[in-house]
């Protein structure tokens, strides 16, 4: 994850709909087990553009945020 070790822990998952499949929430459930202090999800989806962060999608504390070119 991290260089520092427990420090940062991330996932990314690209999809028309980060729901579909429970990708999302298979990354936050990766995720909850884990002890980095700073967690986040970032995703590349056509139905949320922009690089914004999504409050509603969180849970156990990690940051979930949309990633655009």
């Amino acid at each position: 994850m991290s260089h520092e070790a427990g420090y940062v822990g991330a996932e990314t998952l690209a999809a028309v709909n980060p729901r579909n499949n429970g990708k999302l929430a298979a990354d936050l459930s990766k995720l909850a087990g884990r002890m980095e202090r700073h967690r986040y999800v970032f995703f590349m989806s056509p139905l949320f553009p922009g690089n914004e962060r999504w409050p509603q999608f969180e849970r156990h504390g990690i940051e979930v945020w949309s990633v655009d070119f």
